[in-house]
Parts: structure tokens; C-alpha cells; sequence
């Protein structure tokens, strides 16, 4: 259980609590093109992730549904099933009736275009994938924009990058980034450079799109991932960084669903002597009564760091803001895969072709290899996006407040949907006794309540049980 104590007005009478179960199961998915040119998801499940793991694959033909695949994610699922959605068919173009308003510079509009299906990976029996079980293509206008004839005597060039990310409350977010590349000349382009979140909410509807930091690039992996904040939606990205000052970046936005913004949170960036090049972000599993879903990053020299504290705070990214780090020979992609109920659990891609199984130390961040890993097997091919099924099993714990203390208390929450909220009460905190006050309470996406009757007896705890839908 995760401890809260948020409601400080009546000391310590009242008390609020989240608990999550998880399974000893854990999930990697990946998508790549195989030596025939095919394109293909593959996944596995590892069994058994606090014993003597074991790992089970299964692998999809998904060339009928993409002609290109950018990446993959896990999105947060109502039973033990994973859900696993692939981005592809991504590209930022101009419609041919502006072709002829842009050759007379005067500006044209470019659209943000892609797909994003959704397959299930079993959680019983043989590994297996089916779907896709939903698709949700998407087109949204960037903006217009007016080029320039020093844009095009200086010939730069546009490197667009696209990442998905899944959402804690539910949904994904698709982010989409166009950074120039000029040589030795590390600075954005005059033309259109930008850094769009798209988001779409546990539907799969698109919901808004927000602009988030705009960094540069030298070619290297950039990188979004849904967290938990630890009670709102969250998600961080990532910018490599270049060679000299400054170096990369990790940045945290909160998602305001109701006023479709993002606010940034955190700044955190990397040290010489520690996390230079950010190169991916990936989400960790809920843990304990410390420990809320948090992130870890690669670098491009092999080494790695993981956030054990429940949030980022800005800065440096070192120990000194609750990270842990740890050298992986050839590591190049972090992935947060389900708690064994105990410690975090990371996997590593590496570049000899296997994936490397790490368990996490929520006190410190310390690394335990557990000498476990595995290799894909199936087609041959080549790997282009990796992912951990953490955000698949998440949830957010919710924050109590008193609405009102007379005559009755009234106790509230926000809730979200596809989560139910059981609230407790006790008189006795040394006995485990808790009792169910009213049926569970289904999430809303808005504010719910419970109302307690007066008492003028002994204190009267309350608390609530969080468990996914």
C-alpha cells in the first residue's frame, strides 16, 4: 500500500491509501523489418519474474497493416491481457494544392499524419497476438508556415521522429518532432521546426495537441513515455543532446485532460560525469509503499540511470535527485516491465541482440543482474523500437481531500476512468481491520465522493483501494 496522508486538516484521523496487485508476469514487445523486408511484432512473455525467469515468444506478420512501423507501446489494459500498440505510417507532408502557393513563398500548411494499431497479447496458456483489435489513423494540421529564401540558400534538412507513448489513466500519446540537422550548426531550423504531443484519451479519440521543448539533434534516438506524477498523468520525454554544451535533456509534463494542455514539471539534465547523451525514457512498474511510477533512461555510452524516488525534481541527473546507475556493455534501450511485487523490474536491449533482465532496489536504485536473458527468435530482422509492459498495470492513486467536515465529512477524490476505488474505514490502525464503506466506486474522469457519518467515538480511519477495471 502507498501511504498519502494528505489530509493534514484533521491530523492524523484520516488517512488515504492506493494498493495495486500484480501478477510475477512481464512483458516485452518490439517491432522491426525482417531480412525478407517484412514488417513485424514480436513479443514476449517472461514468466516468473521474482524466481527463475523464463521467457515464451510470439510473433506477428503486420506488413499487411504497415508499410513502415516507428515504434511500439504497452497501453494500460482492463485484465491481465497486455495490450500492445504499434505507431507506423507516419510522415509530416504538404497537400499537393499548396505545392504552387509554397514555390511562391508566400507559406504553405503541413499536416501530421500516421496510424496506430492495437493488438492483445495473451496472458494464459501460449503466448499469442491477434488484432489488430483497433486502428485510429490520424491527420492533424501543424500550422502554416512561410519559407524563406535564406532557408533555402542554406539547404537544411529536416529529420522527423516520431515516438508513442502509453497513458497511465489510459490512451497513448503520439509525439511527433521535426529538428534540423546543419552540419556543425546545432540550432533550429527557420522554416518549421516543432515538437507536438498528440493525445488521445483511454477511447482512443484524439483529444488535443500541445507543444512541448524544442532541442536539436546530431541524429541520435529521442524518446517519449507515459508516467504517473505520481497521483496525475504524466509523461517525460527526452532530447539526446549534441556534442559540447548543453548536453541532453529530460523534461516532465503533466497532462490537463479538461483544458487539453501540458504543463512542464521537472527539467532534468545530464552531467559529464554521469548521464550525458538522453537516448530513450521508459516507464516503471508501481512498487511498495514508496515508490509510484517513475523512469529510466539509457545513454549512449552503455551506461544507465533509473529515477527510485516518486517524482522528478529538476536539476542534475544524478543520485543526489534519487536516480541509480549502472553500466550495461552495449545497452541501447531501456524498458519497464511489470513489478515482481518486490523490486523494479528493466530490461535492456543490447547490441549483441539480446534482452537483459535487471531488478531495481526501490531504496537506492541499485542493479541486481539476474543472468537472464533472451534473444528473438522467429524471422530474422532488425529491431527499430523496443517496449515493457510497466504502464500496462498502472494506476493512479487518488488524493483526498474533505469537501466538507460538518455535520458529516464528506471525503473526495478526481477518479479516472477504467479504475474503481473501494473506500475503507477503520477505528484501529494496529489491527487490520478494515472494513468496506459502500460499494466500489467507478471512475469518472471528474470528482467522486464518499460521505462518512459523525462521530463522536474513538477516530475514525479511512482509506481507499485503487485496482484497475
Amino acid at each position: 500500500m502507498q501511504k498519502h496522508d494528505v489530509i493534514r486538516a484533521v491530523a492524523v484521523a484520516w488517512m488515504a491509501f492506493a494498493t495495486v496487485s500484480h501478477a510475477a508476469d512481464g512483458y516485452i514487445a518490439a517491432v522491426g523489418v525482417g531480412t525478407n523486408a517484412n514488417r513485424y511484432l514480436k513479443v514476449a512473455r517472461i514468466c516468473d519474474l521474482g524466481g527463475t525467469p523464463i521467457a515464451t515468444q510470439a510473433q506477428a506478420d503486420i506488413s499487411g497493416d504497415f508499410q513502415i512501423v516507428e515504434d511500439v507501446a504497452f497501453l494500460r489494459n482492463t485484465n491481465d491481457d497486455r495490450l500492445v500498440a504499434v505507431l507506423g505510417d507516419c510522415r509530416d507532408f504538404v497537400p499537393a494544392e499548396d505545392y504552387e502557393y509554397w514555390a511562391g513563398w508566400g507559406g504553405y500548411n503541413h499536416y501530421l499524419e500516421g496510424k496506430v494499431a492495437i493488438y492483445r497479447a495473451t496472458a494464459s496458456g501460449d503466448v499469442s497476438l491477434s488484432g489488430p483489435i483497433h486502428t485510429v489513423a490520424f491527420t492533424n494540421l501543424v500550422a502554416n508556415t512561410r519559407r524563406t529564401e535564406s532557408y533555402q540558400q542554406r539547404g537544411r534538412q529536416h529529420g522527423e521522429t516520431w515516438r508513442l507513448a502509453g497513458l497511465a489513466a489510459g490512451g497513448f500519446a503520439v509525439n511527433a518532432s521535426d529538428v534540423p540537422r546543419t552540419g556543425a550548426r546545432w540550432q533550429p531550423d527557420r522554416d518549421h521546426p516543432y515538437n507536438w504531443l498528440l493525445v488521445f484519451d483511454r477511447t482512443y479519440a484524439f483529444q488535443f495537441r500541445a507543444d512541448m521543448w524544442l532541442g536539436w539533434s546530431d541524429g541520435g534516438r529521442n524518446d517519449v513515455a507515459g508516467f504517473v506524477n505520481p497521483f496525475r498523468d504524466a509523461v517525460a520525454s527526452t532530447w539526446a543532446g549534441v556534442s559540447g554544451t548543453p548536453t541532453g535533456v529530460l523534461r516532465q509534463y503533466l497532462i490537463n485532460w479538461d483544458s487539453g494542455t501540458l504543463t512542464e514539471t521537472a527539467n532534468l539534465v545530464g552531467a559529464t560525469d554521469w548521464c550525458y547523451y538522453m537516448h530513450n525514457v521508459a516507464p516503471l512498474a508501481y512498487v511498495g509503499e514508496t515508490h509510484a511510477l517513475s523512469g529510466g533512461v539509457t545513454v549512449r555510452d552503455g551506461s544507465i540511470a533509473c529515477n527510485v524516488a516518486r517524482d522528478f525534481t529538476s536539476g542534475i541527473l544524478n543520485s543526489a535527485r534519487g536516480w541509480g546507475r549502472a553500466g550495461v556493455t552495449g545497452g541501447s534501450e531501456a524498458m519497464g516491465l511489470n513489478s515482481d511485487g518486490v523490486n523494479l523490474m528493466v530490461a535492456f536491449r543490447c547490441t549483441n541482440g539480446t534482452n537483459r533482465l535487471y531488478r531495481v532496489a526501490t531504496t537506492n536504485g541499485a542493479y541486481t543482474d539476474t543472468g537472464f536473458s533472451f534473444v528473438w527468435g522467429g524471422e530474422s530482422w532488425t529491431v527499430t523500437a523496443s517496449d515493457g509492459d510497466a504502464m500496462a498495470m498502472s494506476v493512479i492513486a487518488p488524493t483526498l481531500e474533505i469537501a466538507k467536515a460538518e455535520p458529516s465529512p464528506l471525503v473526495t477524490w478526481h477518479s479516472f476512468s477504467g479504475q474503481s476505488y473501494q473506500p475503507e474505514v477503520s477505528t484501529n490502525l494496529v489491527v487490520n481491520d478494515w472494513q468496506p464503506w459502500g460499494n466500489p466506486i467507478h471512475g469518472t474522469n471528474g470528482e467522486v465522493g464518499v460521505e462518512l457519518p459523525a462521530t463522536k467515538g474513538p477516530p475514525l480511519f479511512m482509506r481507499v483501494k485503487t485496482e484497475r477495471e
